[in-house]
């Protein structure tokens, strides 16, 4: 479905479009924490993340000409501000990563796990209560190639949905999905040695578990999938471990978040001092 932009975006579009200085600064003032927050999580430094959130507005400044409303101005300053990111972190000297393929689960011919992961013993409420646990969460987030690891900021620090995401970082939204299950299963992977059992007992992956953590398994399939949880202890222990990732990875992203309101003053100031050099 086409988007629809609202009268009160129209009008600040058409402002902006106009040069109106006033209607920039409003922009800057509400868009600028979430910026911020996005890039330091990406770049994990905070003087790159600030260059890379002036650079965004100064670039989305230049082209608002060409800005015809097709999705939502947020979401359009936001893929302009990941570029500037993405852009700056290629710039600097690589950083450690581990292969993805060396993450995600390994099948056998029948469709079962070529080795099993290990039920958790803590339960994630117990863990999160820990610094330590969050530091260990952001450090395996760090490790995650740049692809992963963009989506999974994107979807759960800035909690975009699959169609925003796919938008901000020119993906289809099945893209997406595939690329977030995979930084979640990898992300399981590189936890599991802290948390794990003795126990070997689970035998089955969860081929939907995905979708139907989003809430976006179609119906027919959704009450397969809940009959045979009910008939499944290997699938619902496996499950509560997956739900452990996407618990912990938002606990570990949105620690001290940022609001809109939270955006540093001279940061602020910096971005519309420009912005006036530039006019």
């Amino acid at each position: 479905m086409p988007y629809s932009p609202t009268p009160e975006e129209l009008d600040l579009v058409s402002r902006l479009q106009r040069g109106d200085a006033e209607a920039f600064e409003c922009l800057v003032r509400t868009r600028a924490g979430g910026l911020l927050r996005c890039a330091r999580k990406l770049l994990g430094n905070e003087d790159d993340a600030r260059e890379a959130v002036q650079d965004a507005f100064l670039q989305a400044s230049r082209h608002i000409g060409s800005f015809q409303c097709q999705c939502q101005l947020s979401t359009w300053l936001h893929k302009i501000a990941l570029n500037a990111a993405l852009m700056k972190r290629r710039a600097r000297a690589c950083r450690p990563q581990v292969s993805i393929d060396d993450l995600v689960p390994r099948f056998v011919e029948d469709g079962h796990h070529a080795d099993p992961p290990a039920e958790w013993q803590e339960p994630v409420e117990a863990a999160l209560e820990r610094e330590e646990t969050k530091q260990l969460v952001r450090a395996s987030i760090d490790l995650l190639p740049d692809t992963y690891r963009t989506v999974l900021i994107l979807r759960e620090l800035d909690q975009l949905d699959t169609e925003a995401t796919a938008d901000a970082l020119g993906i289809t939204p099945n893209a997406v999905k595939i690329r977030l299950h995979r930084a979640r299963q990898a992300l399981r992977t590189l936890l599991d040695p802290h948390f794990r059992s003795e126990s070997r007992d689970l035998s089955r992956f969860l081929e939907f578990i995905s979708t139907y953590l989003d809430g976006e398994l179609p119906a027919p399939e959704l009450v397969e999938f809940e009959r045979h949880l009910a008939i499944c202890p290997a699938c619902v222990r496996y499950l509560a471990s997956y739900s452990t990732i996407v618990k912990a990875t938002q606990a570990a992203l949105a620690d001290s978040p940022v609001t809109p309101q939270d955006a540093p003053t001279d940061l602020i100031e910096a971005i519309l001092a420009a912005k006036r050099r530039e006019s």
